[in-house]
């Protein structure tokens, strides 16, 4: 008897089929649910990796549309400081003398024909410049003449930087360059460069020379010399 007992004792301990169908079926939930997280984690991160670069590319394009705004607004227009170079397009507007006013092209020669007022130098000058300019020619036969100056297209800036530095050529900037940002545009000094800086320019339509010691403007004994360049302007590093 004892024996029967402790056989069925050990037949009661065995797993029957229905337990082991349960663990199986526990264990195959487990893992299915460890791959739904896991899918869910990816899912997570490819949500949001899809979010970063979409933020990425939004603003990159954002970015350029306002470059592209901002480079076909002709800033020259409301900017007093723009100096007019060779083949920019003027709007000169004359009030109430259509017969006067144009749009002109600033020629090579540096300058624009105006009826009545004949050729006048517009390169080298600001807008307000040509505008007093206008006004007084026309004075001689208008009274009290309206002239509007708007720089309609602007030519881009340009310098040119020669010498003694690793890179000598035309440069272009979207804006003006001081001397030091011309030099460093063109590689910066190579080592034979002196310590000066000559600055070749126009004021109306004379040509002007400048010299500044290198030195002096960048341990700052001289930088109120560091001026912005006009377009056109030549540094040259002797």
């Amino acid at each position: 008897m004892i024996e029967r007992g402790g056989i069925q004792a050990e037949k009661m301990k065995e797993p029957t089929v229905a337990g082991i169908r349960m663990g199986k079926n526990k264990k195959e939930k487990d893992r299915r649910s460890r791959e739904d997280c896991k899918k869910g984690r990816a899912r997570m991160r490819r949500s949001r990796l899809v979010w970063i670069l979409g933020g990425a590319v939004l603003t990159a394009i954002m970015g350029a549309a306002s470059v592209v705004s901002a480079q076909q607004k002709p800033g020259a227009q409301a900017s007093e400081d723009y100096i007019i170079s060779v083949q920019d397009i003027l709007d000169i507007h004359v009030w109430k003398e259509p017969e006067l006013s144009r749009e002109v092209v600033v020629r090579e020669d540096g300058k624009i024909s105006i009826p009545l007022a004949d050729d006048l130098q517009a390169a080298g000058q600001t807008p307000v410049e040509l505008k007093k300019a206008i006004t007084q020619k026309l004075s001689d036969f208008l009274a009290d003449p309206q002239v509007t100056v708007i720089v309609k297209v602007p030519k881009k800036y340009k310098v040119f930087v020669t010498g003694n530095v690793t890179k000598p050529g035309q440069y272009e900037s979207p804006h003006p360059v001081t001397p030091l940002q011309a030099v460093a545009m063109a590689g910066g000094l190579n080592e034979w460069a002196s310590n000066k800086l000559i600055i070749l320019s126009w004021e109306g339509d004379k040509p002007t020379r400048k010299v500044l010691n290198y030195k002096d403007v960048v341990s700052g004994e001289s930088l109120e010399e560091n001026q912005p360049l006009r377009s056109g302007d030549t540094v040259i590093v002797p």
